[in-house]
């Protein structure tokens, strides 16, 4: 379990040099995007890093503290637009995008999902779900990885509504810790080399 400071910092510098090489996205790494002409375009940067002021009006609506370790990730690395997948999602929801219509972030999600709990999914859904917990990174198809902030390690989980009819088998274990969730990636996802021009 990665849960020591030294660590922690080891971490965050290993994921600082992974994303100032381009793309620092991991599904544009190995696909890359392209627009309506079918033109190769540039990596999606990752966003600067947030403000501990942003970053704790955040919390206030969301009425809890994220793990330290996901604090240090908003505020020492980067916000969102990097990592696994189709990367972590930015911390606040952009001004200019309806969370209700395509929710991109953090703040955006919750918000959906605190609505989702008031109207649409049953119960039995949020039975499974660790309560609070935040969607963290976009895997695409409906599938999501998220964080437990039930605890300061910070849990991490995948909710898959396609795994299976039963909401309990659609929220996946995945690690004990996000730094051992990340730590896993850096190791297991080497990053290949000039995949776009510089």
């Amino acid at each position: 379990m990665v849960n020591t400071e030294d660590t922690m910092d080891t971490l965050i510098i290993r994921l600082r040099e992974r994303i100032r090489r381009s793309p620092a996205i991991e599904c544009e790494a190995f696909g890359g995007r392209c627009n309506e002409a079918g033109e190769i375009l540039g990596p999606t940067p990752p966003n600067p890093p947030v403000s501990m002021q942003t970053l704790e009006e955040v919390e206030q609506e969301l009425g809890f503290r994220l793990p330290t370790f996901v604090r240090r990730l908003y505020t020492e690395v980067a916000d969102g637009n990097y990592g696994p997948n189709w990367g972590i999602y930015p911390l606040r929801q952009p001004p200019d995008i309806d969370w209700k219509q395509e929710p991109l972030s953090v703040q955006g999600w919750y918000r959906q999902d605190r609505q989702e709990r008031a109207i649409d999914r049953p119960p039995d859904y949020w039975s499974y779900v660790p309560e609070p917990s935040i969607r963290f990174c976009e895997i695409g198809c409906g599938i999501q990885i998220c964080v437990d902030c039930t605890t300061d390690q910070g849990r991490v989980f995948m909710d898959d509504g396609t795994a299976s009819q039963e909401w309990k088998d659609c929220i996946i274990p995945i690690a004990d810790s996000v730094a051992e969730w990340l730590a896993q990636w850096l190791d297991d996802k080497p990053w290949p080399e000039n995949t776009y021009p510089r």
